[in-house]
């Protein structure tokens, strides 16, 4: 993984963020829950919507997509205040898309907050690497 220097509580979302990664990669839906608001926002290529614990954990029974591994890159953490923070990267994914092998270069965003003694993600974003207009 490449990234800036961070400082304490960079380096606490970040792992936090990873955390998140490994357990969606090792279909461990109690982490992945526990680290995700209930529901959470979500933004990627097929809209705009919420997904709860309940649905988060049946998403993650279904063998449709496939993490092998992923690598993060060029990360931004960003404190938006005393209980907020942002944090962008590049991810590239390896894993299987309904039986086929794919690979996966996007562009994420969380927002975490501080709930108590914890963080949580309240928004992720994905959007996949391309230019769909052709400006580029």
């Amino acid at each position: 993984m490449q990234r800036q220097k961070t400082d304490g509580l960079e380096h606490e979302i970040l792992a936090l963020e990873m955390r998140f990664w490994d357990a969606v990669q090792s279909r461990d839906s109690e982490t992945a829950a526990s680290l995700s608001d209930d529901p959470c926002i979500v933004v990627g290529s097929h809209g705009v919507g919420e997904i709860g614990h309940e649905t988060f954990s049946q998403l993650m029974k279904q063998d449709k997509w496939t993490i092998a591994g992923y690598t993060l890159k060029d990360v931004h953490v960003r404190q938006i205040s005393e209980d907020v923070v942002a944090v962008a990267y590049t991810v590239e994914e390896e894993g299987r898309l309904e039986g086929k092998d794919l690979k996966l270069k996007a562009y994420d965003c969380s927002v975490w907050k501080k709930v108590g003694d914890r963080w949580i993600c309240v928004v992720h974003t994905e959007t996949p690497h391309g230019d769909p207009l052709g400006a580029h």
